[in-house]
């Protein structure tokens, strides 16, 4: 992640901290992307049918789990569940990569793995404190 990124990310939790989003016209509502003109009209029909059947996109799929576990690794008490949690997040970010075609210097995962491993050798070192 560049400095300009940091930089606005930060303001936006910021903002969100400060409640600046709680107000927006449609909010605590789902999207409906099912008429967004931006969206190609073949897409728009696909998106109505698979939100009619309750199924994500696989990208959504993976992020949502990818967020399930990144909620669990502060309840993991053993070490090895631990790795084993990190191991899961890592395979999903990159199949997420791989799904979305992105290249290795615009992975999802590069700042993401970072903050697993950062929280891994935290969560270490303070058991052996």
């Amino acid at each position: 992640m560049d400095f300009f990124q940091r930089i606005a990310e930060q303001r936006i939790r910021e903002a969100m901290e400060e409640g600046a989003f709680d107000q927006l016209e449609g909010s605590g509502r789902p999207l409906d992307f099912s008429e967004d003109r931006r969206v190609p009209r073949e897409l728009r029909t696909i998106y109505r049918i698979m939100k009619n059947a309750n199924v994500l996109p696989p990208e959504l799929a993976l992020r949502r789990e990818i967020r399930g576990i990144e909620d669990l690794l502060p309840r993991i008490e053993e070490e090895g569940e631990l790795r084993d949690a990190v191991r899961h997040i890592n395979e999903k970010i990159t199949a997420l990569n791989t799904l979305t075609g992105r290249s290795r210097r615009q992975t999802v995962g590069n700042e993401m793995a970072q903050l697993y491993a950062d929280k891994l050798i935290e969560r270490l070192r303070a058991r052996a404190s």
